[in-house]
């Protein structure tokens, strides 16, 4: 059975310490990044002697792989934070960051377990009142609350603390212009930040990128012999050649397992290789990340990984005429050296298109730290909703 999340003891006695100096709390809001093993519980307050608010503090990490964990865990830690901030005023409003399919009013995490009340399924009406009242309580996607992150951390000026310029000459800033964000992880998360003249803000449109049937290069271009192969290759095996291979069917720790095999088979030099059923996606990741990198199989998957990553922000770029490429997540961060090793491949495959001139000065900025993006997203949607 799993135990009771606990409150970090040394964040909330910083937050009673400074309530005590700055005569009291005047309002909370609360965020949650709710992932398929582990969720996440973070505060962001105004104190009455503060004309803003502090900056967020997480307050707990706790495992919860199904509805009963998350919400007991979650009724708990709002049971503790009351008793022991003692805030006297509840919650101004919350925001639940959700690894999966969400709705206005309630949301399905596709890849948790199913508990004794046999659903996946959440509801405002579920949630602790004291932390998200009524009418001021949301859900929204997870790559939806990474985008309001980024758009908090450009608020804040904090931007170019986490993210780096991958093109040259581009200032590493967000100005009044859309862009596409994109997140490989399970699978491959995407959005759109668009500024609103009329509102002067920036909003968030969803989107599943991922889904898309990612277009071919000619037979002519470097490589592209070799990529037809792969593309029937994959369509055979995931489509019984009934369709042509999806974006995330390569840029998704799946698709790194799958670039992978099909390396492993077309490649006469294994030598220094696994066979795909030996090995998994960190593995190949880690390899390719050697230096040197012996195993050419896995640098191969990797580098296809991320050429396609690189050709899919291309056709967002021209189709949505976004000014702009944000490429997010801790996995970003993880194999930045490998991007960087081979950005001007990458760099030469996004500019690689019938219609150059459109994307000749996009600026790609890429997560250089990681940081948990997600709940800073939820606080910030909160806050404004």
């Amino acid at each position: 059975m799993a135990s009771t999340p606990q409150l970090i003891q040394k964040e909330v006695e910083g937050i009673v310490k400074e309530g005590k100096e700055c005569g009291g709390i005047e309002e909370f809001y609360i965020g949650v990044d709710l992932g398929g093993t582990n969720s996440r519980l973070a505060v962001a307050i105004k104190y009455k002697a503060h004309a803003q608010f502090s900056e967020p503090v997480t307050l707990c990490s706790w495992k919860a792989n199904n509805t009963e964990l998350f919400l007991s865990g979650l009724k708990s830690l709002s049971e503790q934070f009351i008793a022991q901030v003692n805030p006297v005023v509840v919650s101004s409003g919350g925001c639940v960051a959700a690894a999966g399919r969400v709705e206005v009013t309630k949301c399905e995490v596709t890849n948790w377990e199913l508990g004794p009340h046999n659903t996946k399924w959440l509801s405002v009406d579920d949630l602790p009142v004291v932390f998200f009242p009524k009418g001021k309580s949301h859900f929204i996607n997870d790559l939806e609350s990474t985008c309001y992150g980024i758009i908090a951390l450009n608020l804040s000026k904090k931007f170019s603390t986490l993210f780096k310029a991958l093109t040259e000459d581009s200032e590493v800033v967000l100005l009044e212009q859309p862009y596409v964000v994109l997140a490989m992880g399970t699978g491959l998360g995407g959005a759109l930040i668009l500024y609103s003249k009329k509102l002067k803000k920036f909003e968030v449109l969803p989107c599943e990128f991922g889904h898309t049937i990612m277009p071919s290069v000619g037979t002519e271009t470097e490589h592209g012999v070799r990529e037809q192969n792969m593309i029937a290759y994959l369509s055979k095996k995931l489509y019984q050649n009934q369709h042509l291979p999806e974006v995330e069917d390569i840029c998704s720790g799946r698709g790194v397992l799958y670039a992978y095999e099909w390396a492993y088979n077309y490649f006469e030099d294994k030598s220094n290789s696994l066979p795909p059923n030996e090995t998994s996606t960190a593995q190949i990741a880690e390899r390719a990340n050697q230096t040197p990198t012996t195993d050419k199989i896995a640098e191969a998957a990797v580098f296809i990984h991320y050429q396609w990553l690189f050709r899919c922000a291309q056709n967002i770029c021209i189709g949505n005429q976004t000014k702009g490429v944000l490429l997010a997540g801790d996995n970003q961060v993880s194999n930045g050296a490998f991007v960087g090793k081979h950005l001007g491949a990458f760099l030469k495959e996004f500019r690689h298109h019938t219609k150059p001139d459109w994307i000749a000065t996009t600026p790609i900025f890429a997560q250089k730290e990681k940081y948990n993006i997600n709940i800073l997203g939820a606080l910030y949607y909160a806050q404004h909703n």
